[in-house]
């Protein structure tokens, strides 16, 4: 892998070409869903791009982009979570058939 001149670190054009398909391919093992999965690894390789300088080089690169990389598949997780626990009505899904503890009544599902 090449190194920058400044630095004894990968370039970031070094980086995407050797690991983006091992990165696209753990967020698709997370997500299961193919544009999920681009959207994650482009997450995660704006994060990495972004935090570059905070590679210290006391792990490989696979295992720091491995963590990146998980962490913006389940942070992609967590945001559609939340897009889906909410309907058109502003009822949160997982609350429908609970009773309410303001006025004792039994949500009904739409």
């Amino acid at each position: 892998m090449e190194r920058t001149v400044s630095e004894d670190r990968p370039s970031f054009e070094d980086i995407v070409s050797e690991y983006g398909d091992f990165v696209f391919n753990l967020a698709y093992r997370v997500l299961g869903n193919h544009a999920d999965a681009e959207d994650a690894a482009q997450d995660a390789f704006l994060s990495a791009y972004r935090n570059l300088h905070r590679f210290r080089g006391e792990s490989s690169v696979s295992t720091w982009l491995y963590r990146i990389a998980v962490n913006a598949a389940l942070m992609k997780l967590r945001k559609d979570k939340n897009k889906r626990t909410h309907s058109q009505t502003g009822i949160r899904r997982d609350t429908v058939g609970k009773r309410s503890r303001r006025t004792g009544e039994t949500r009904n599902q739409q």
